[in-house]
């Protein structure tokens, strides 16, 4: 991959920037803080997307509402065109999807406007495998971030070890080592189950044997249960007919007898009750003639003239008080009321009284004889009432009986206890028939889930045994199995030790040769031991890389971080490197080391495409093009 230009359109401090790049080395160079590293976030942005780490919110200019990423390069013959664009939406900023393409030699590729399709069609491009991470593949191999290059080399054996046994995707062997260690242990664990489960087969077998003689057995039973059952059920038909026609008969002739008893018991009573009434009709004596209402008729006489007394007394007595209180003349006579005169009236008015009250004894007397008169024929006119009545219900007895007499004569009940007497033997034989029945019935429903009960244990059984049968032919398969995995997993072992032998010699000689091309000095040699350690000879004797020159120790670094870049994109089976993004390489390095920097970068002819951030003035010597950036308030500027 060559790169070709880069746009960036409000991407943090960059608000319109276009660079166009060429081979050779191009250093980007200015003050801590004016940009420069942008410039690589938004190569790998648009190469990589969110899976940079890098977010639409942080890459867009504060205050900006939209902008945009744009790439080109070239990569096997083809020109391509990535462009990814951002905006705010309320409170965030997401992909612009009328800003994300990719175009070959100037032809839209189509996608669906989603990140996802833009990097998986970018991994394309670059022939990427899919199963390593982009971003870390693309470091590994075309980007050296700040203090990397002389990082390599002051790591402990152990970090670097490490380090490059992951990126050379030798840890892989080791990780499968290990994983299948844990597929081994739940495949055993698999495989003890299986032996369990395939134990025990004989003594289902067995069980299954015992319950299908059971089941025939029951078979058998059922079928003579049924052939009784029927016939019973023939039988009972029969008496069943014979009995409700009894049944029937007898509950007729019951009804009769009933009406027969009740109407014999009605006249038995009425016969009583007639002798007990001409009893007591013989015990009364005649009263004779009843004169109640001429004696009433008088007591009303004798009252209405006691009444006439009453009032003729006090009229009078009413008079004397009246007279008794008169002065001057009687309002009667005219005459002046004197003492005599008023003696005189009262002498004949209490006379009269004194008659009146005689008269009105005498009437009161009678009443009271009268009184006792009246009772007694009161008494007697009752005796007289009791007489009829009895009479009358003699008469109604009479008539009673002689009617029931001549209906109970026709009823008479015949044949009732024959009839009950063969009823009661039906019965008792259809009773016996119907429990008989009953007890077939219950044997019969019995045998049924019995049946159905052994039916489902054998299909149970059987199912199990065929589980367990396929258990055992499978613990037979997994026993094979995990042998197979434990033999592989032990050359597993053997061969990352091959592989790893074979990538470390593939290392040697790429360094060797990087340092060669880098740099010509036959003073002295480098390799590299089995932990990955640089290591610097002079003639036959070996010297620390620490002990080197700035020079000599900045081309050992350059030279190895080179070589893993070439073996970590054979490893991947990616193209040979054609670019590399280095970003402040020359921190740590001090003024002597600095100075042989340009020399070594200009001695990398494998590489066509360099293109170095830096703050340092130095590295401009090496550069064939210099871009000068600054910072304007919080615009970047670029002087070409």
């Amino acid at each position: 991959m060559i790169i070709k230009q880069i746009k960036l359109n409000n991407i943090r401090s960059h608000t319109r920037t276009c660079i166009n790049f060429s081979n050779g080395i191009t250093v980007l160079s200015g003050r801590t803080g004016c940009g420069k590293s942008t410039i690589f976030m938004g190569l790998s942005y648009s190469l990589f997307g969110a899976d940079t780490n890098l977010t639409n919110n942080s890459l867009l200019r504060r205050g900006s509402s939209k902008g945009f990423v744009q790439l080109n390069f070239n990569n096997n013959g083809h020109e391509y065109e990535v462009m990814r664009g951002m905006k705010r939406s309320g409170n965030r900023v997401i992909t612009d999807p009328d800003r994300l393409w990719i175009k070959e030699d100037g032809v839209m590729i189509p996608i669906i406007s989603r990140s996802n399709e833009v990097n998986e069609k970018i991994l394309e491009i670059l022939n990427y495998p899919s199963d390593v991470k982009p971003k870390e593949l693309f470091e590994i191999t075309s980007y050296a971030k700040q203090d990397e290059i002389r990082k390599l080399i002051d790591l402990t054996n152990s970090e670097r070890e490490k380090y490059i046994d992951r990126v050379l995707q030798l840890s892989k062997y080791e990780l499968t080592y290990e994983h299948m260690k844990q597929l081994i242990n739940k495949l055993s664990n698999e495989l003890s189950l299986l032996k369990g489960r395939s134990e025990g087969l004989e003594r289902i077998e067995a069980e299954i044997s015992e319950k299908e003689i059971e089941l025939k057995n029951f078979d058998q039973d059922f079928k003579k249960t049924v052939k009784e059952l029927k016939k019973s059920e023939q039988e009972l038909i029969k008496v069943k007919e014979n009995h409700e026609r009894l049944k029937k008969q007898l509950n007729e002739l019951e009804l009769i007898k009933s009406n027969y008893d009740k109407k014999k018991g009605l006249l038995n009573g009425f016969a009583e009750e007639l002798k007990k009434v001409r009893n007591e009709l013989k015990s009364l004596k005649d009263p004779g003639k009843c004169i109640l209402e001429e004696l009433v008729s008088k007591e009303v006489e004798l009252k209405t003239s006691l009444a006439s007394l009453v009032n003729e007394v006090q009229r009078l007595s009413n008079e004397v008080e009246d007279f008794s209180k008169l002065k001057g003349k009687c309002p009667v006579c005219h005459q002046i009321v004197n003492e005599s005169h008023a003696n005189q009236f009262k002498q004949e008015a209490n006379s009269k009284i004194k008659r009146l009250n005689l008269k009105k004894l005498e009437i009161e007397n009678k009443l009271s004889n009268l009184k006792e008169q009246i009772l007694l024929e009161q008494k007697k006119k009752e005796l007289i009432q009791e007489l009829k009545n009895k009479k009358q219900r003699i008469n109604d007895l009479t008539e009673k009986i002689n009617y029931l007499e001549k209906d109970v004569a026709e009823i008479k009940p015949k044949d009732f206890e024959l009839v009950r007497k063969e009823f009661d033997k039906v019965n008792e034989f259809f009773i016996k028939i119907n429990s008989d029945n009953s007890v077939l019935l219950e044997k019969k429903r019995n045998l049924e889930l019995n049946i159905k009960r052994l039916n489902n244990e054998l299909k149970s059984e059987k199912e199990e045994f065929k589980k367990v049968k396929e258990s055992r032919a499978k613990a037979l398969k997994l026993e094979v199995k995990v042998n197979l995995l434990n033999k592989l997993r032990n050359d597993i072992r053997g061969i990352r030790s091959s592989v790893r032998t074979k990538f470390l010699e593939d290392f040697r000689h790429e360094f060797q040769r990087k340092f060669e091309d880098i740099r010509k000095d036959d003073n002295y040699s480098v390799e590299i031991n089995n932990n990955y350690e640089p290591l610097a000879y002079a003639g036959n004797e070996e010297t620390s890389i620490n002990a080197l020159s700035g020079g000599e120790k900045t081309s050992v670094a350059l030279a190895y971080r080179l070589a893993l870049s070439e073996i970590a994109a054979s490893v991947s089976s990616v193209d040979h490197n054609e670019v590399l993004l280095l970003d402040e390489p020359t921190t740590g390095f001090d003024r002597r080391d600095l100075s042989t920097l340009p020399q070594a970068l200009r001695a990398i002819r494998t590489i066509p495409q360099i293109i170095i951030v830096s703050h340092e003035d130095e590295l401009k010597e090496a550069a064939d093009f210099k871009l000068d950036f600054k910072k304007q308030g919080n615009t970047t500027e670029i002087n070409v």
